[in-house]
């Protein structure tokens, strides 16, 4: 299991997961699915297929809870054109097709235990898709979330990270706004002629800006923040709704000092008592290697338009080398946060969902 994402109803916690018999990403049974708990998150069930199995692949659920309709939408990468691989820009081809296709979802009306049928969405064309390896012919990308997304202006906005091929080392950052009942998908930003949210160089030049976590505030400011493969997360902030972005990289109270973090997302959230938190590994180790763990958190607040971070404190940790805690989602429950994570053990592989309970007043700038 992988990317586990957590969502509160009443009555019922599900946690939507990417599964599959094999390794991620390479195995054609890879699909969408949730388990349910009915006890507070104490005990869980068995695995409810979203997309089933036997279908083409489908991956990276993001899940919303329309309350007012009593319906659980859950939006996917679906491969709707049954690649078995994805090719390498000059030849050749990854093993993994889980970053082609268009997005899917299907709705539950009884809080996960039954699906309909799937619908899909066309993913609106960019210019990295014009120089993917089908030439925009067909688009490449995974979706992202940390969570329910928030509900702004008629439709839900979570991550996506568009890709031109399957080495996925030129990535651009986009958010995608889907209206709640669907019709369709938009990307923001909406006004930067058709380029998505990349880093600037001040730890050189990137091709790489993905899995962005976005936070929209209550005067309607949009904060961002992405993972890189410069070894420090990135920070965006819209305050046009999503037209244009500013950019920079996340930085410390003082202003001034940076956030460590190697390829790795970097997700946050929104505390009951306003504060912010990060979750991140405060490290600046490339690559995949040795360097997703421990974690850390840090406490934020609000300064002008943007989100200034405290001292990093240690939250959890694997004692397995390369051991992997990423991919969280977080719920608050009572005075206590609930955290889902993949735990990927000894790397990319065999993973499984780690569930983290804390105390709110346990955290400390």
């Amino acid at each position: 299991m992988d990317t586990p994402n957590l969502v509160r109803m009443p009555g019922v916690d599900v946690c939507v997961v990417t599964m599959s018999s094999g390794v991620e990403g390479s195995s054609q049974d890879q699909h969408v699915a949730l388990i349910r708990s009915t006890d507070g998150m104490e005990t869980w069930g068995d695995p409810i297929e979203i997309e089933p199995a036997s279908s083409y692949m489908s991956s990276w659920g993001v899940p919303y809870y329309d309350e007012a309709n009593d319906l659980l939408y859950v939006f996917y990468t679906y491969n709707t054109s049954n690649e078995t691989g994805t090719p390498y820009i000059g030849g050749g081809a990854s093993n993994k097709p889980d970053i082609v296709g268009t997005i899917g979802y299907r709705v539950s009306d009884d809080k996960g235990l039954t699906w309909g049928s799937r619908s899909e969405l066309v993913v609106p064309t960019t210019n990295i898709d014009e120089r993917n390896v089908y030439d925009g012919a067909k688009i490449l990308f995974w979706l992202f979330s940390v969570g329910v997304p928030q509900y702004v202006d008629g439709g839900i906005l979570f991550g996506m990270a568009k890709v031109t091929d399957g080495h996925a080392t030129d990535t651009e950052a986009f958010i995608v706004k889907v209206d709640i009942p669907p019709t369709a998908a938009t990307l923001l930003p909406s006004g930067m002629d058709g380029d998505g949210l990349v880093p600037d160089s001040t730890f050189g030049a990137t091709t790489v800006s993905e899995e962005p976590c976005i936070f929209v505030h209550d005067d309607g400011l949009i904060t961002v923040i992405a993972r890189t493969d410069r070894g420090y997360a990135s920070e965006f902030w819209s305050t046009d709704g999503g037209v244009t972005f500013s950019r920079d990289w996340a930085r410390q109270l003082d202003g001034v000092s940076y956030i460590p973090q190697p390829h790795s997302p970097v997700p946050f959230w929104q505390l009951p008592d306003g504060r912010f938190l990060l979750w991140h590994h405060n490290n600046s180790i490339s690559g995949y290697t040795n360097n997703r763990h421990p974690v850390w958190y840090r406490l934020g607040e609000r300064v002008g338009n943007r989100i200034r971070w405290g001292v990093h404190h240690l939250l959890t940790y694997t004692a397995v080398y390369n051991g992997q805690i990423v991919y969280p989602s977080m719920v608050v429950d009572g005075d206590d946060l609930v955290f889902a994570a993949s735990d990927k053990g000894t790397g990319i592989g065999g993973e499984g969902i780690k569930l983290l309970r804390f105390a709110i007043s346990d955290f400390k700038f």
